[in-house]
């Protein structure tokens, strides 16, 4: 037999097996259901369709029911009870408290809603005091550690004016009430200072004597300060030199004179604090006074004063006539 052509026997194994195969099955597209899906196959019975509630009909929509549940019968739902809620008792004076009903909790609620109503009216200084405590440390009874530090630093303008370091060194004040306290003056301080940053007249040493108690208010520290006027006495800018100790502050030469170039101001005011002295200028104070004197001088610029202010009492180094024999006079 040549090489490539089929057997008798097996031609006739082909034959045989093709009558006994099914016949071919070929793609052919079926068509679309009039709901636009695809028809299920033969033999698969076709989901049945979500029940759907029509808006026009009265009846309610089919409600599904929940799986009851199996074993123990299940526990009736719990109806409100009409016994009142228990509210807080008295305030108690624990320094802490948590989150919750408690009644340091309900108090702060109430000293809010006080100061929302009546702002300050009706609320002493350590009242004050706690509500701004409350306001930098959460979760706190605020009230004793107010009056701790009331006691400490004499009184509200003490507590203003002590400073983050003297503050922090309370037991239980943070930083960041410390902060705030200490921020309080400051800013109140700088929104003066921008009220009345020029055109006051400070033409006699009454009124710049009132002007400079209301400057020095609070301050725990020495501080310096230097007010530039103009011809007429009013006034330019009010500046701080230096701040200090609680007894001393460094008297900076330079620094003065520099700024009263850059305020062109002819005459210029010089007035420090006494913080819980008495408003007498030492003998130290009156010798760098008339040394500053004689170098503002030369460039033009006349000190007419230099007041020492403790509490609400001042002193005029001028009117004293500690200056020279012949001091000028602010008018």
């Amino acid at each position: 037999m040549a090489k490539g052509m089929l057997s008798r026997k097996r031609i006739e194994q082909l034959q045989k097996t093709r009558e006994t195969a099914a016949p071919p099955v070929l793609a052919i597209a079926r068509p679309l259901e009039e709901d636009g899906g695809l028809p299920f196959p033969t033999g698969m019975d076709a989901p049945e369709a979500a029940p759907v509630w029509d808006a026009e009909s009265p009846a309610a929509p089919p409600e599904e029911k929940e799986p009851e549940p199996s074993g123990e019968k299940a526990a009736a739902p719990q109806t409100p009870s009409d016994e009142p809620v228990p509210q807080p008792g008295e305030y108690d004076s624990s320094r802490t408290f948590t989150e919750g009903i408690s009644a340091a909790r309900s108090h702060r609620t109430r000293s809010l809603n006080y100061y929302l109503a009546n702002r300050l009216s009706g609320l002493d200084d350590q009242q004050i005091l706690e509500l701004l405590l409350q306001l930098a440390i959460p979760y706190r009874n605020t009230g004793p550690l107010a009056g701790e530090l009331m006691q400490r630093f004499g009184g509200l303008p003490g507590v203003l004016g002590a400073g983050v370091g003297l503050l922090q060194r309370t037991e239980g004040m943070t930083v960041e009430a410390s902060v705030l306290l200490d921020m309080i003056m400051r800013v109140a301080r700088r929104a003066f200072d921008q009220q009345n940053s020029g055109g006051e007249l400070l033409d006699t040493e009454q009124k710049a004597g009132r002007f400079l108690v209301k400057k020095f208010y609070g301050m725990t520290n020495e501080v310096l300060l230097l007010l530039c006027l103009d011809n007429a006495c009013r006034l330019i800018g009010c500046h701080q030199m230096t701040e200090g100790s609680s007894s001393a502050a460094r008297l900076n030469l330079r620094k003065i004179c520099e700024t009263a170039m850059q305020c062109n101001a002819p005459v210029v005011i010089l007035a420090h604090n006494h913080p819980g002295g008495q408003a007498y200028p030492s003998n130290e104070d009156i010798r760098a006074t008339r040394h500053l004197r004689s170098l503002l001088q030369m460039m033009d610029i006349c000190l007419a004063d230099h007041f020492i202010v403790a509490g609400n009492n001042w002193r005029s180094m001028a009117m004293l006539g500690e200056l020279s024999a012949s001091p000028p006079s602010i008018v």
